[in-house]
């Protein structure tokens, strides 16, 4: 079955998220884990071939594990607060950490299955990957490395304790699945999310570890795998707990992103919203493919419009629409245009510093835009039917979709939002 039409990605989400809150109906007197997040990127995407030196010159491909493989599949499976909170004191790991590393274990290895089964039946291959160990027991690197898979798949960026935090935080269980069904990526991250790398502010995890295998100079994968072990003969009766958490529980990390928080804060603050001028147009249009780059990756498509606009194009442009500018600490990050015509106001080439993408930047310029005193009574943009962050920020603020239009490599989606004049 061809996935062309099959919005596969939603289907995948829906998949992931009603199997977990089953799961934990039917296994369990409580569920575990809140509401997982999804990632999805390219099986040819070249930072896989990267991860053969960054982590492991084994480290496996995902066409070298499916060759017809076009997508890998990530999730992160977040704790509820109990459980880093029982793991927040003394140095061992405490029961509750290392009966939740097990139960999302095996979590991870049902919904694997079922989820490589309900592909099957669109027609997708998949290949199941195991939740854990499937690492050297020498080298203590891994051949398939969740947690880097999934900073390519945009979950998130690496903290100081070389764990992944993702928009949930860190404490949690990753998984992935390869898969032959197309699936449009999900944005990289650009920014920090951890408070240590973004300005310094945060070692916490560092002081936490039990061993003081994490500093500036190194991660010391030895002492840490040997608290491992120690927990492992504490808590053998549960099955296989090679666990510790300590660095990732009850930390700023351990639920969101703080360095993220944190440049929402700056941002509030010294955030300014003006006219472009023609000087800035070169600035502009630098930013716009940048940002774009993201949507020609989502569809495959290295003509979207905005990715060739030339510098007389937009001087163009600029004699007959309205630009919008946002800066930040005299940077540039964000930009929209509008051309009003009778009533109608169209809102196009709305885009933000992909190190800015998240914070709410895009909201607050569409805000300012519908606030500015016109005689408009409605506002109509489009964006791309995969495009899912844009589609959810325009729906949010009371846009509805009226029109579709086909392209050769995506749709179209047209909204319209009336202003009650």
């Amino acid at each position: 079955m061809s996935g062309k039409k099959l919005n596969v990605n939603a289907i995948v989400e829906t998949i992931i998220e009603d199997f977990v809150a089953r799961y934990a109906s039917e296994k369990m007197e409580r569920s575990i884990w809140q509401k997982p997040i999804v990632g999805y990127t390219r099986a040819n995407d070249p930072l896989f071939w990267d991860l053969k030196q960054l982590v492991s010159k084994t480290h496996a491909t995902p066409k070298e594990l499916l060759p017809g493989a076009k997508s890998v599949v990530v999730y992160y499976l977040p704790f509820i607060k109990e459980i880093p909170l029982s793991n927040k004191t003394d140095k061992a790991a405490s029961e509750e950490w290392a009966v939740a590393y097990v139960e999302t274990n095996g979590l991870i290895i049902a919904l694997n299955n079922h989820l490589a089964k309900k592909l099957g039946e669109y027609g997708f291959l998949s290949k199941v990957l195991p939740p854990t160990h499937n690492f050297d027991t020498k080298s203590l690197v891994s051949d398939w490395s969740h947690k880097h898979v999934a900073y390519i798949a945009g979950l998130g960026n690496f903290g100081y304790h070389h764990q992944l935090i993702t928009e949930k935080g860190c404490c949690g269980r990753l998984g992935s699945l390869i898969t032959e069904a197309p699936l449009a990526p999900t944005l990289a991250v650009s920014t920090e999310y951890c408070l240590q790398k973004y300005n310094g502010s945060c070692r916490i995890c560092s002081q936490r570890c039990p061993v003081d295998a994490i500093s500036d100079a190194d991660f010391v994968r030895q002492d840490c795998y040997r608290v491992l072990i120690e927990n492992m003969d504490r808590y053998k009766h549960l099955g296989l707990t090679d666990v510790c958490g300590k660095c990732v529980s009850m930390v700023p990390c351990s639920f969101l992103s703080p360095a993220k928080k944190q440049m929402r804060k700056e941002l509030n603050k010294d955030l300014e919203i003006v006219e472009v001028e023609e000087q800035d147009l070169s600035t502009i249009l630098d930013l716009q493919k940048a940002a774009y780059q993201f949507e020609a990756d989502r569809y495959a498509d290295p003509g979207l419009p905005p990715m060739l606009q030339t510098l007389e194009s937009i001087k163009n442009e600029f004699k007959e629409q309205l630009f919008l500018k946002v800066v930040f600490k005299n940077k540039i990050i964000a930009s929209v245009r509008a051309k009003f015509e009778d009533d109608t106001c169209s809102i196009n080439k709305l885009f933000v510093d992909p190190k800015y993408f998240g914070l709410g930047v895009g909201r607050v310029l569409m805000e300012t835009l519908e606030s500015m005193p016109t005689k408009t009574k409605r506002f109509e943009l489009f964006t791309g039917h995969k495009s899912t962050p844009a589609l959810n920020l325009y729906r949010s603020m009371g846009y509805v979709e009226f029109q579709r239009k086909e392209m050769a490599t995506h749709t179209l989606v047209y909204l319209r939002k009336k202003t009650g004049i």
